[in-house]
C-alpha cells in the first residue's frame, strides 16, 4: 500500500512538471520544422529532441521536413506559422546567418524576424591535409603554403558555407593565400583528400575524424575555443596563436516572431531538458556534435555576436551565390 501511495505521488509531481512545463503551449499537436529531408543531421537531431520533449510534455510532437532553397523553404513556412507556440524549426548557422549575407532570395533577418528560443548543438570545422604534402603540423602547413604559393587550395563541402569564410579569414590570420575549391558535398571533399587530389581541406571535424585516426589523412587544428573531448591530440587554432580563429557552426530553435513569452520559455524548458538527457547527448556526440542547450537570451546573443563577425568577413569576400 505504501508502495502504491508512493507511486502515485510520484505520478502526481511528474504529471504535475509536465502541466507547468506546458503551460503556454496551444492545444494539439505541436511540431518541429526541418528545412531539410528526412535523414540529415538537422533532421535527426529535431527527432533525438522532439521524442524526448513528447515524454516531457506528454504532449504529441512531429518534425515537419520543408525541404527546399537549401533551408530557404524551412524558414518562410516558420514565418508563416501561427505565432501560439505550436510550431518551431530547428535551423543551422549557414541559414539563420550565412544565408543573408550570401543568397539574394534570402529575404529576412533572424535578428527581427524570428524569436529566438534555445540553443541546439554545436560543431567544430577541421583542416586537415593530404598525406602526400608531407605535412605534419602547423608550422610545417604554414611553411608548405608560403613555399608553394598557388597550390594552397581548400577544399569545402560548398561555397559560401562557414568552411569556405573561415578558410578566408584564416588564411589571412596566418599570412598565407588560401584559395577555396567548392565540392559538392563532404564524402566527395574527403575522398579527394584520401586520394591527394587537393591539398587541404575544411569541413566539419565528424566527417574526417575516422581518416585521422587512421592516419589516412591528418587534421591540425579545430576551429573551437577549446579541445574537442572526441579528439584530445588535436589544438584549437587558438592555441596555435590565432586568437580570432574560432567558428563554430550550430544548430538552434526559433519560433515565429510574435510567439508569446510563456510558449517560448515552455518550449526552451522542453529542449534544454532533452539535450541534458544522457542518451539524447550520446547519441549527438556520436554524431560529431555538441550538445548546447541555453535560454533564449544566450542564443540572441550568439547570434548577434555571429552576425556582427560574419557579415564583414563575406563583404570582404564579394562572393554571392549567384556568381
Amino acid at each position: 500500500m505504501l508502495r502504491r501511495s508512493v507511486l502515485a505521488g510520484t505520478a502526481a509531481v511528474v504529471a504535475a512538471a509536465r502541466s507547468a512545463q506546458a503551460q503556454g503551449l496551444p492545444a494539439g499537436t505541436l511540431k518541429i520544422i526541418v528545412g531539410y529531408p528526412a535523414g540529415g543531421s538537422t533532421d535527426v537531431i529535431a527527432r533525438l529532441v522532439a521524442d524526448k520533449v513528447k515524454e516531457r510534455l506528454g504532449r504529441t510532437v512531429i518534425v515537419e521536413n520543408k525541404a527546399g532553397g537549401s533551408g530557404l523553404l524551412g524558414v518562410e513556412v516558420l514565418r508563416g506559422s501561427p505565432a501560439d507556440g505550436s510550431a518551431i524549426s530547428l535551423v543551422p548557422f549557414t541559414v539563420a546567418v550565412l544565408g543573408p549575407l550570401v543568397n539574394r532570395q534570402a529575404t529576412f533577418d533572424f535578428s527581427t524576424d524570428v524569436a529566438a528560443v534555445a540553443q541546439g548543438v554545436s560543431y567544430p570545422l577541421a583542416l586537415s591535409v593530404a598525406n602526400n604534402t608531407g605535412v605534419t603540423d602547423w608550422a610545417g602547413f604554414v611553411a608548405w603554403a608560403k613555399a608553394n604559393p598557388g597550390k594552397a587550395s581548400f577544399g569545402t563541402a560548398g561555397a559560401g558555407g562557414l568552411p569556405h569564410f573561415f578558410g578566408l579569414l584564416l588564411g589571412k590570420a596566418a599570412g598565407i593565400d588560401l584559395v577555396n575549391v567548392p565540392y559538392k558535398g563532404g564524402a566527395q571533399l574527403a575522398q579527394d583528400l584520401l586520394g591527394g587530389q587537393v591539398p587541404i581541406g575544411i569541413n566539419v571535424l565528424s566527417e574526417v575524424m575516422d581518416h585521422h585516426k587512421t592516419g589516412k589523412l591528418r587534421v591540425l587544428a579545430i576551429s573551437s575555443g577549446a579541445r574537442n573531448p572526441s579528439a584530445p591530440d588535436i589544438p584549437t587554432f587558438k592555441e596555435l596563436g590565432y586568437a580570432d580563429a574560432e567558428g563554430d557552426g550550430w544548430f538552434a530553435f526559433f519560433a515565429p516572431k510574435a510567439t508569446p513569452r510563456p510558449a517560448i520559455d515552455a518550449w526552451a524548458a522542453a529542449i534544454n531538458e532533452a539535450l541534458a538527457d544522457a542518451a539524447v547527448r550520446a547519441k549527438i556526440v556520436a554524431m560529431g556534435f555538441i550538445a548546447d542547450g541555453g535560454p533564449p537570451q544566450a542564443l540572441s546573443q550568439r547570434l548577434a555576436s555571429d552576425m556582427a563577425r560574419w557579415k564583414p568577413i563575406v563583404a570582404a569576400s564579394g562572393f554571392k551565390l549567384e556568381d
